[in-house]
């Protein structure tokens, strides 16, 4: 069994070579490890030229984004398994020999997600998060799913693996695609990757951009629930938590928390708890766009 891990990289020198021999060192399984630069100007281009002979393809050349980078890769890998890595995460020693024998074991399985080891850089502190069966469920309200961790049948992807047109939230469109066509998922709780939280990552700084996107997924993959909820919180929720953070009277201040607790338990009356994960979602990315 080939598995290959594609990497997409855009001036991320600084954890760049880490990267590659996290791939590299990997036992088990025949690794193919494939680098596509974006036309960086930091010194990548150098680290590409050092692992060179050990790299099964790399190329240096500006493209349409990570999305686009993503697809030139996995469109030109070879293993029957493949994943892609950015620039600035990891995979723990043993990852790939761990997944090569889930999939020999579970010859029906189309996807392998295991559990990701998230590290705040600034601090050190690290926790390890992964999805189960009952969160897979919650897609695309919330995504569950660390892409370092993963791994899937080559076989199994579009023409266009992941869509181009979303910049923050291709790898949930992918895991809600996989679940359309119904390929079937297996859950282990092993740490596969390392996930470095920079506060540079793009889901870190994206603020309502990646809202809008999330929006779209949930209409297109989510049931009613999701779409009624997704509404609320897009025409109700976040605008009033806009009011709350402008320059108001204190007492208008609080009148908006009273409607917004008013609207939040009757949406959770109606539709349950898919309103919570969507609110928090939206949330999240509102405080990014104010913290701009």
């Amino acid at each position: 069994m080939k598995i290959s891990v594609v990497i997409p990289n855009y001036n991320g020198a600084e954890y760049l070579g880490r990267t590659i021999e996290s791939v590299l060192a990997q036992t088990g399984p025949e690794v193919e490890c494939l680098v596509f630069d974006g036309g960086s100007t930091d010194g990548s281009v150098d680290i590409l030229r050092h692992y060179e002979p050990r790299l099964a393809y790399w190329e240096s050349q500006p493209d349409r984004g990570q999305s686009h980078a993503i697809n030139k890769g996995l469109a030109r890998a070879n293993g029957e398994i493949v994943n892609w890595l950015c620039s600035d995460d990891e995979l723990l020693p043993g990852a790939l020999e761990t997944v090569a024998a889930v999939f020999r074991e579970h010859p029906d399985c189309d996807l392998v997600a295991g559990r990701t080891r998230l590290l705040d850089v600034q601090s050190g502190v690290s926790v390890d998060r992964g999805p189960d069966l009952a969160s897979l469920r919650q897609m695309p309200q919330d995504n569950p799913v660390q892409q370092p961790s993963c791994f899937y049948r080559r076989s199994r992807l579009r023409n266009e693996a992941v869509r181009e047109d979303l910049h923050y939230t291709m790898d949930l469109e992918l895991w809600c695609h996989f679940s359309a066509i119904g390929c079937q998922w297996r859950v282990i709780d092993d740490v596969l990757s390392l996930y470095r939280m920079t506060g540079e990552n793009k889901t870190s700084v994206g603020g309502l951009a990646a809202w809008s996107e999330r929006k779209a997924l949930n209409r297109e993959y989510g049931g009613w629930t999701s779409r009624v909820a997704t509404t609320v919180v897009d025409r109700v929720h976040l605008p009033l938590q806009r009011w709350r953070k402008a320059t108001h009277p204190r007492v208008v201040r609080l009148a908006a928390t009273g409607v917004d607790k008013l609207v939040n338990g009757s949406m959770r009356a109606l539709v349950g708890r898919p309103y919570d994960s969507v609110a928090h979602c939206g949330r999240v990315m509102l405080e990014q766009s104010f913290r701009k």
